[in-house]
Order: C-alpha cells, then structure tokens, then sequence
C-alpha cells in the first residue's frame, strides 16, 4: 500500500512518517527511510533501482518532491516506477511525504492509494490528519475526508528524527555575511546630503548631454 502525507510546511509531514515508522519497527518490519531515522536503514534514489526490498518490508520517503519531481521523472530509470506498481507482490508499504502533489509526476500521483492532508494547531497537543482516496478533495475546506487520526506530540517520536538534519548538506557552504542597505536615510542629514548627490548628478549628465551639443553643432 503507498500512502502520502502532504501539507503545509511545519504541519507535521515528518512527524507522521517517524509515527508510523516507529511501529513498523515495533512490528519488527524491517524499514528504510531516506532521512535520519533511529532503528531504520539508509536508502537513497540509486538504491531504489538497484537492489530488491525484502519481503514485508517498509519504504520512508520524505520530502518526496525533491527525488520524483514532474520536470525530472522522465529521467529516472524504469525501476523506478515498477517500484511503485509492483510492489503489492513483495507485500511491502510505502508511505511518501510531500508538501505539494504538484510536485510529484502524474504516474506517482495514480498508484498513491491514500492521502493525508496535515493539519497542525500549535496550542494543541497532537497533528490531525484527514484522509482522502481522491486526490481532488485533498485539504478541501469542505473536510470531506474519509478517514481521521491524531498523533500526540510526544517527546518519544520527535527524539527518532532530527528535522533539522537537512542543513549537513549546506555545510560545506560559507556562511552568509550581514551586509546592512546603506543607500536608506536614516536622518535629516543624510536625507539633505543624498538630496544633494541626487543633484549633483544630474546637473552633471546635464552637463554632458550639453557639452555632446555644442560639440556636434561645432562640427557642422
């Protein structure tokens, strides 16, 4: 079965994946996950076509819109999605995370059996979580949904998962440097003395602009 999560940034997308891989795990499934995940297995897009998943095992991918993007997916290698369609024969679950199905190709969109909209309150203490088999009424303000959860914001599944672990990845660049906007004036100074470089330039392209006249009519 695939499931996807998708909705708002901060509005618990990861937080759902970590929930349901912690019971996987419990159950003893052997799961893998693209992001940082305690008891879980690495995996990363050469995998997916490269090796076969055993059996009754669960795939975790988060941030799906960045491996299977619409503009990029006819690219990838058939494996791919033969993935995606053929992977009821090896009873395996996969479950996707994407803030925008836009993002994701159409072929992916039509083997997603069930799709969850995350809908997070600050002030209260769990993520709800409304299903949708069609794609159409997903995060509609209708709330036609077809099936609901909650998961309680529970200190043990935010300890399995670092969200910030993304940021490794821009390590290797140099830190942004603080540079204020000088050219806004800040006192009746400044504001006279920009006035005056404002002036001053343009007394002086006037100035050029003559100069380039009188120079031509010379010439005639």
């Amino acid at each position: 079965m695939i499931i996807a999560i998708t909705g708002m940034p901060g509005s618990g997308k990861s937080f759902a994946l970590v929930y349901r891989a912690y019971k996987e795990l419990r159950k003893g499934r052997a799961v893998f996950a693209n992001f940082p995940l305690k008891g879980a297995f690495q995996v990363n897009l050469d995998d997916l076509c490269s090796y076969q998943f055993p059996e009754g095992s669960a795939l975790f991918i988060d941030e799906a819109g960045r491996w299977f993007n619409s503009r990029t997916w006819k690219d990838l290698p058939p494996e791919i999605f033969d993935l995606f369609t053929m992977h009821r024969h090896t009873r395996m679950d996969m479950y996707i995370g994407v803030q925008s199905f836009a993002r994701i190709d159409k072929s992916l969109r039509e083997v997603v059996e069930l799709t969850y909209w995350a809908r997070n309150h600050p002030l209260l203490p769990w993520h709800k979580y409304e299903g949708y088999y069609d794609l159409e009424k997903v995060g509609s303000m209708r709330r036609d949904y077809n099936v609901m959860f909650y998961i309680p914001k529970r200190k043990l599944y935010r300890n399995l998962y670092d969200t910030h672990a993304m940021k490794d990845k821009f390590s290797h660049l140099p830190p942004m440097y603080y540079k204020r906007w000088s050219f806004l004036p800040k006192t009746r100074r400044d504001v006279n003395a920009q006035k005056f470089r404002l002036m001053f330039k343009y007394i002086k392209t006037r100035f050029k602009r003559l100069k380039r006249k009188i120079l031509a009519w010379g010439k005639k």
